[in-house]
């Protein structure tokens, strides 16, 4: 299920199987709560999520400051 999800993201659409299966291999699931939050806006860039289930609220502070 993983890969035929994946195989429809654009970003990975151009793909083979075999390298879906390889992106596969390293990917760690995260299952958060509503409500949760996944990362804040000065976290570092290390990370790349795809949401496979649910919605995503983007907030972003204004000035560098989050209230």
């Amino acid at each position: 299920m993983v890969l035929k999800t994946l195989a429809q993201v654009p970003l990975f659409q151009s793909l083979s199987d075999d390298e879906l299966e390889d992106l596969i291999e390293t990917l760690r699931t995260v299952d958060l709560e509503p409500g949760s939050v996944l990362f804040r806006e000065s976290d570092p860039g290390d990370h790349f999520y795809v949401i496979l289930e649910g919605r995503v609220e983007i907030l972003r502070g204004l000035g560098g400051r989050f209230s």
